[in-house]
């Protein structure tokens, strides 16, 4: 009889527990989307924690609960637009075996990347102007970033696909200045997603020396 009721007790818990965790789970889900709301929306936010526990419908102490500080709050909010935006894509195309269809596929991969919260996406740049916070999360993503794309240019490099006189660092660093948010959204303000692609791809092919089509 003890038995049963402890056992009942201990799976009573477990339930509770698990119970406990959707709950919060859901709760925190619902402030990043809260957050995304803002950076969407057409009025300008500075994503404080007021800011965001008012979106959301909660209490800045339960954000702060969530999150611990609004820095650990805007990182999961960045990390999780890197989901929406499926960057993942980005990097997948990015690896495929042969460079020189990694470089073009990963440019278009960008390319959608970019288009899919461009609003947002802006917001966020804007506000690292003149928010330490923001900006050095930026910057640590744009490490990131730059990593990858120093990776793909050392592999067109081992290729032999780069330009007469262009360099690894070289590669690396145009990709990184021409592959970045600003520049895309510059050619599809100018002329629309579909020409700012093809715009780029010939501009990153031309810049690096490579040709487009294998020999």
């Amino acid at each position: 009889m003890h038995a049963d009721l402890g056992h009942y007790l201990a799976m009573a818990r477990r339930y509770d527990m698990r119970t406990r965790l959707r709950q919060v789970e859901a709760t925190r889900a619902e402030i990043v989307a809260a957050a995304h709301a803002l950076l969407d929306g057409d009025k300008s936010h500075s994503l404080t924690l007021d800011e965001v526990a008012r979106a959301a419908g909660v209490s800045r102490a339960t954000v702060y609960n969530q999150f611990g500080s609004r820095r650990q709050l805007l990182a999961a909010v960045f990390e999780d637009q890197g989901r929406l935006i499926r960057y993942d894509r980005v990097q997948a195309a990015m690896a495929l075996p042969d460079p020189r269809a990694a470089l073009a596929e990963g440019l278009r991969e960008l390319a959608r990347a970019w288009s899919s919260r461009p609003k947002a996406i802006r917001r966020v740049l804007a506000l690292a102007v003149v928010d330490p916070e923001i900006a050095e999360l930026v910057a640590r993503y744009e490490r990131y970033r730059r990593a990858e794309i120093a990776a793909l240019a050392g592999r067109l490099d081992d290729a032999g696909l780069l330009g007469h006189g262009v360099s690894t660092s070289e590669a690396a660093a145009i990709l990184g200045a021409l592959t970045g948010f600003s520049v895309f959204d510059a050619l599809a303000f100018e002329s629309g997603k579909r020409a700012a692609l093809q715009r780029l791809v010939h501009t990153v092919f031309s810049s690096l020396g490579v040709d487009p089509q294998p020999k």
